[in-house]
């Protein structure tokens, strides 16, 4: 992938990371509503905030890299990644496809708890796995996000102890946007997941 083209998906991706939370807003307009509604706006308007910053700083990391640097976008094996890097993927994975199931289905039945042990469950690993990975890659902004994300967690479970469950639900879906635009960052070239994304338009 030459510069010009990596600046192209860069500037495309940092649309879609700015643009995501409005559209959700717009989408959901009608249903948020009463206490709960009013919550969920809230914390989307904060993630609004969260994600043009995110976007700005996905667009600059890539704009500050000197337009000769060799940014390799090969794929790599499945078979090839270290175990703590599949784990990751796949704590990912999941959080991402049962977040939203947990987060707008019928609250405090017996499916949405044992949905919702999975997901923390999930975002727990992601964490974990993610903060010896950032260390070892020197990378503060991603280190940032996995504590934020263990500490937004442990509130939402306290919160759902203490029968909370506004305070709950706001952490559970703020941990949510935060693994959005840890996803988006996760999209830079160069990084695992993004190269698998470029190699299927290669």
């Amino acid at each position: 992938m030459n510069f010009n083209s990596m600046m192209m998906y860069t500037s495309i991706l940092s649309a879609i990371c700015i643009a995501t939370p409005f559209i959700v807003r717009r989408i959901m307009a009608g249903k948020l509503t009463g206490t709960f509604g009013s919550d969920m706006d809230k914390v989307l308007r904060n993630g609004g905030i969260g994600a043009i910053v995110s976007g700005v700083i996905v667009f600059w990391s890539v704009a500050s890299i000197p337009a000769d640097a060799h940014i390799s976008t090969a794929a790599r094996s499945w078979f090839s990644l270290p175990v703590m890097v599949q784990a990751h993927i796949v704590c990912a994975i999941v959080s991402l496809v049962i977040g939203p199931i947990v987060l707008w289905r019928k609250k405090g039945d017996r499916m949405h708890k044992l949905l919702g042990r999975v997901w923390v469950a999930g975002m727990y690993g992601l964490s974990l796995t993610g903060i010896p990975m950032w260390l070892e890659h020197k990378s503060g902004p991603l280190i940032i996000f996995s504590i934020i994300t263990l500490i937004s967690l442990t509130l939402a479970l306290r919160a759902a102890f203490k029968r909370d469950i506004r305070t709950h639900l706001r952490f559970m879906l703020g941990s949510y946007i935060g693994l959005l635009v840890a996803l988006v960052f996760a999209m830079i070239p160069g990084r695992v997941v993004a190269n698998w994304v470029i190699a299927l338009f290669a």
